[in-house]
Formats: structure tokens, sequence, C-alpha cells
């Protein structure tokens, strides 16, 4: 019996993956394409009314957000000022995001982001008990753990879907610097890439680039990036996780499978 759902929306797709709490061997993964013309609300009410591994009854259910987000220091936090430091940030229309936040306490930080207000009441509806969480959390804890402590040399990590990219500049463990960056010019990903490296102080004879997402965009990337910073990866998941036994990792986006993999 599956009794955990994990659940992740996206402004093209949402994806879905049941799994055995004390099981990590029992799982099952779908994907529900979106209709480019409705809203993202009226795609999500539609997989969850036709997408079999929605109508299960769950102990919990996660769902991860796309969205915008921003890491505040931990000492600085204070919920009461969430919603205002986000549109600080990322001006917008407050009626239609709901603000939320994630905490990395092994980062001594917070991560803010912004949800649909229709979605995650959607969601609800049918969840009451679902806890919503930013794409963008379980990619950086994964980035932190790639660059552990003993290790001297910066490690900066790239992710990029299509129209988007986020950077993670890391050392010893520690996030030193994030940022997630609209793409809207071929240029846009190398340019912001070179840019946190030079503000960063990267050099480039000992630091490694990491380049992960959308297969045909990271290799792409990583051509380019390659002719400035010549330790540059290709992160391919089939070969990074070639451990686990979840099917169908070259496939899954690489936020969904790190979560999948740090939960089964």
């Amino acid at each position: 019996m599956m009794d955990t759902l994990y659940l992740r929306v996206g402004m093209r797709e949402m994806w879905f993956a049941a799994g055995n709490g004390s099981r990590g061997d029992e799982f099952e993964v779908r994907r529900v394409a979106f209709k480019p013309d409705v809203s993202l609300n009226v795609n999500v009410h539609e997989a969850l009314q036709t997408e079999p591994l929605a109508k299960g009854t769950y102990q919990s259910v996660h769902a991860l957000c796309e969205g915008r987000a921003t890491l505040v220091p931990l000492s600085e936090f204070d919920e009461d000022d969430c919603e205002d430091l986000y549109f600080f940030n990322f001006p917008g229309v407050r009626q239609r995001l709901r603000v939320l936040y994630d905490a990395l306490p092994h980062q001594n930080a917070v991560l803010l982001f912004g949800a649909s207000k229709d979605v995650c009441h959607t969601l609800q509806e049918n969840y009451p008990q679902v806890l919503f969480q930013s794409v963008e959390t379980p990619l950086l804890l994964h980035f932190a753990s790639c660059s552990p402590r003993a290790l001297l040399r910066r490690r900066l990590f790239v992710n990029l879907t299509a129209g988007a990219m986020s950077l993670a500049a890391c050392k010893g463990g520690r996030i030193e610097l994030y940022n997630a960056y609209a793409l809207h010019h071929a240029q846009d990903a190398l340019y912001y890439t070179l840019h946190v490296a030079k503000v960063w102080g990267f050099d480039p004879a000992t630091d490694e680039v990491f380049v992960s997402g959308e297969r045909a965009l990271a290799e792409g990337m990583a051509k380019s990036v390659a002719a400035y910073l010549p330790n540059v990866f290709v992160v391919r998941p089939e070969e990074e996780f070639s451990q686990t036994t979840l099917p169908g990792k070259g496939a899954l986006p690489y936020d969904f499978l790190n979560l999948l993999l740090r939960a089964f």
C-alpha cells in the first residue's frame, strides 16, 4: 500500500510519485502534461481528476511548487515580514501569490518562495494534509551536500529549465551565494553564470561548474561555459544516482528526483 504522495507542479506539467514510507523500493511515478490554452489551476484540477495516483488515500502529501525564491539569513528572518520581503525582491500581484517558506537550518537560512493561491487552494481541497515546498529546496540541500566541508575548491551549481535558471555557489558544505533568473535571450544563462563566477572570486584553475536540468539545455550550456571556465561538468542523473532503483531517473525534473531520493 502506498502511504505517501509526492507532487511537482510546474508550468507545463505535473508529476506524481506514490511511495511506501517504510519500503523505499515500492513506488510509482507518473507525469501529466498541461494544456497550454487553459490556466495553471484548471490544469492542476484536471490532473487531479484524471490521474489514478491522485485518487489514493495517503497519510502524507508533499507538493513541490515552481516559483521565484530568495534566501534570507535565519538571523534576519521574521515570519511577519515574509510577504513584504518577498515582493520587495519580486514585485508582483499579491492577490495571486501565497508566500511560503522552507527552513534550511544547516545553512542558517530560510528560503522564501511564491506559489499560486488558486493552486494551493485546489491542492488543499483534495489533500488537507498537504505540505508545500519550493522546487529550489531539494536542489539547494543536494548542492550543499555535494560540496563537503573537507573540499577546499569551490563548486558552482547551475540548474536549467525552459526559460529559467538557478545558481548556487558552495564551498565547504555552505551555500555562499544563491540566485535565480528568468532567461529571455540565448546568452542570458552564460552571462549570469560568468557574472556570478566573477563576483564570487571563482578560480578557473581549480574551481568547478556543474550544470544540471533539462539535458539539451545543460549540454549546450556546459559547452558554452567551457570556453571560459575549463572545469565544467554536465550532471547526468542516471550516472550520478546509478545505485538507486528509481525508474526513469534521467527523465525526472532534477529537483523532483532529489526530493524523491531523499524521501525513499
